[in-house]
Formats: C-alpha cells, structure tokens, sequence
C-alpha cells in the first residue's frame, strides 16, 4: 500500500521507475507487486524468500550486526536480501513506516477508541498490557536477577516518556509520538543503514514536513484519516482501484470484508498450506532450519549475569512459534553485538582506571538490554 504511493508519485514527477519486491513464495504481495507494476508499464523485479535465501539467512543476520547495534528487527534479513539485488546506480525509495498516518495501525501504538478518554498514566498502563506478553516471553532468556528490574524499568521509562508529551496532542497525539521515537528514530536509522551500504536510500514517510502535517491533524480526524485513497484517486486511479495486499480487499472497504477475508485466509494456510496473506517473515521456519549451528554460537556467547543459559538452550532446540523465535534471534544478535563491543574492554579498564570513562559506557549495555524488552528505555 504504501510503496504504491511512492510508485504513484514517482510516475506523477515523471520519474524513470522500476519496482523490486520480496516476500513468502505464494503471498499476494509478489502477485500483486507485479500486476501493478504492469498495469503501470514499469519492470518489477521479484526475489522470493526461498531456498537461496534461507540459505544465506545466517550469514545476513550476522552481517547486520553492526549495522543494527545488536537489535532485532522484523525485516532486516529481507531488507538486506534483496537490496543487494538492487543494482547500486540507482536511487531506492522505501516505502516503510508509513504507518504514521493510519494510526489504527501504527505496531504496539495503534489507537482504539477506547484510549480516547485516558490521560497519560492511563495510557502507560493501557500501552503496557499489550507489550506484557511480549516482554514475558522476552524476559525467559535473561538472568533471575534482572528479569524483573528490566520490566520494571521499562514501565518507568515508559511512563516519563508519556508525561513528557504535550497535553493538548491528547491520546493520538501521544501514540504518533511514540511511534516516532520507537520506528521514525531508531528503526529507520538501522533500516537505512541496511540500505546505504549498497544503494542511496530515501524513506519519504519519515521527511519530517511530512511528519509534521500529519502531527498537526485534529484527533477526531486521525481515526478517519483517508489520505492513501485520496492521494492514489488525484494521481493514479489505476493504482486506487487494485486491491491492498494486505488485505485482498479494495482500499476503503468494510472491515466486515477484511475480516472475513483474513478468516478465509488464516482457515486457508492452517489447512492447505496457502502463503497468500503471509507476506513477510516467516521466522519460526528460517531459525528451525538452522538452529543447531544457532544454539551452538549462543552457547559460546552466553554470560552468566545476562542470560539464563538453560534457558536459551531449551529455547534454542525447541522453536515452536513466532514469539520464542523472536526472542531468540534477538538473543543471538545482541549477544553477538556485545561480545564485539566487549573487544574492546582492555582499553575500558585502562580507561577507567585513570578517571576517564563515562558514565554512558558503563550504563550502555542494560540500557540496550531495557531497550530489548519492546518498550521505550
């Protein structure tokens, strides 16, 4: 949806455009990406997430590393696998983190109805129920002694990051706000890492004019915000009429419609197998393949006082849903980052025994570790 935008502008500014998708064999959005695409008379280039891909899938998440301070994001795999199909003359344009301006969809931030009325320790306490599955689930992989400290600071930091917002932006307002500081600020910057290592990257919907017109709407106008529909019928009615990958429904449509699409769609891949709906990771598959080499690098990377070594081979050998392998490349990438950060302790030592290491270097590695629980640190 929102890469059709940008394919949209391009063709309105009279641009030489070319179109390069990836995604789960079988999913609407290689299907898609391609008839737009032709209906558009541009080249799509395809790179399914196959065999070729899980193949090199170590090798990618290692190599992303550095780029990504040890973090763990959904797309980082994908996003270096096919920008190196890109060829290097020309210029991306990357369609992520527009969901700033459908704020029903905007991750852990999305906006219900229900939150209108809340003030900010509401929120707080609102926005914490939904990351507390996660967190628990995050949380097994750690120390006994910091599973709980961990939460409890994340709550805190949480919490002061809300109190900090203006009043008058109220609860819409406040979710885009977070929803910068977590993706506009920190998944983007690792995401265009990923991209500038091999072709100029530009993410339109994070240009901060843009950001601030959507910042300044009325609240009462978010919910309804229509601005993909609107922009794609002004420029480009070929695109406005093709239905959204993501739900296989024309833009606009009921969400009776959607619903029961996804019904369909969920009943369909639990009983045949079908990928039509499942566009991007599919993490449990990729890590079952290669989770003896996995477990047996963590192994080598594991420190008593982070993590619960039991733990994470339990974890490690019995990867059954999307959560446990969450938590497990988040465990690998950032136990590998730290390790190369701890390269360089001998020169910390020396450097703190003579007075001159700061305080930031010392706290550094636990506010990452905060940071890993999915809420604000």
């Amino acid at each position: 949806m929102d890469s059709r935008l940008l394919l949209a502008a391009g063709l309105h500014l009279g641009k030489d455009m070319e179109t390069y998708t990836t995604g789960i064999i079988g999913s609407r959005s290689l299907t898609y990406a391609k008839q737009m695409a032709e209906l558009c008379g541009v080249a799509n280039f395809a790179y399914p997430l196959g065999a070729e891909f899980l193949a090199s899938y170590g090798n990618i998440v290692q190599e992303n590393i550095d780029l990504t301070q040890g973090m763990s994001f959904s797309s980082e795999a994908e996003a270096s696998w096919l920008c190196n199909h890109v060829p290097s003359d020309r210029v991306m344009v990357h369609g992520a983190f527009a969901e700033l301006y459908k704020i029903g969809y905007m991750h852990n931030y999305y906006f219900q109805a229900k939150l209108s009325s809340l003030d900010q320790h509401g929120l707080a306490q609102a926005l914490w129920q939904r990351f507390d599955s996660r967190y628990n689930n995050r949380k097994r992989i750690f120390a006994e002694q910091l599973r709980d400290r961990l939460g409890e600071q994340a709550r805190i930091n949480l919490a002061s990051t809300l109190n900090a917002y203006p009043a008058d932006i109220k609860v819409s307002g406040w979710l885009q706000q977070l929803y910068i500081n977590e993706f506009l600020s920190k998944v983007s910057s690792c995401s265009a890492n990923i991209w500038n290592e091999h072709v100029p990257t530009f993410f339109p919907f994070s240009y901060p004019p843009f950001v601030d017109l959507l910042l300044s709407v009325r609240p009462k106008d978010k919910v309804g915000l229509r601005f993909p529909g609107y922009f794609l019928q002004r420029i480009n009615g070929k695109l406005a009429n093709f239905p959204d990958a993501n739900t296989g429904a024309q833009i606009g449509a009921s969400k009776v419609l959607v619903e029961l699409i996804h019904i369909r769609d969920g009943v369909s891949r639990r009983l045949f197998g079908n990928t039509a709906r499942y566009d991007h990771m599919d993490l449990v598959t990729w890590l079952q393949r290669m989770t003896p080499p996995v477990t047996n690098r963590i192994a080598d990377l594991l420190d008593d006082d982070i993590y619960d070594q039991q733990e994470v081979r339990t974890l490690g050998s019995t990867i059954s849903n999307q959560g446990e392998a969450d938590s497990l490349l988040l465990l690998m990438m950032f136990g590998m980052w730290l390790k190369g950060q701890r390269s360089g302790a001998a020169s910390m030592v020396a450097a703190r025994s003579e007075g001159n290491l700061g305080l930031e270097e010392v706290v550094e590695p636990i506010t990452t570790l905060a940071q890993l629980t999915g809420v604000q640190a």
